[in-house]
């Protein structure tokens, strides 16, 4: 069964000198500072985390998308098949 993971939902608010944005459930934050270096201007993290920098916004959104994915993808166990299942579909295969 294929597992999508849901897109973050963002907000955020644009002040004098640059912006912020939080997501709605996860705890991700986006920080720009405009007098900031072009390629440093936006500060992403997740909680308490270590800050990585991007220089778009765009960027440091996937940035955020890509920590929860693989953060979700690392929670999933796979399940052993149950073995009547098993065995009834090894029978209608021969």
């Amino acid at each position: 069964m294929p597992i999508k993971i849901k897109k973050l939902e963002w907000e955020c608010a644009e002040y004098k000198d640059g912006a912020e944005c939080h997501d709605k459930q996860f705890g991700f934050y986006i920080n720009e500072n405009i007098d900031d270096d072009p390629d440093f201007r936006f500060k992403a993290c997740w909680g308490e985390g270590d800050a990585e920098n991007f220089s778009t916004l765009e960027e440091a959104k996937e940035w955020c998308q890509k920590e929860l994915s693989e953060f979700v993808m690392s929670m999933i166990v796979s399940a052993p098949p149950d073995a009547e299942e098993l065995r009834k579909e090894l029978s209608e295969a021969t």
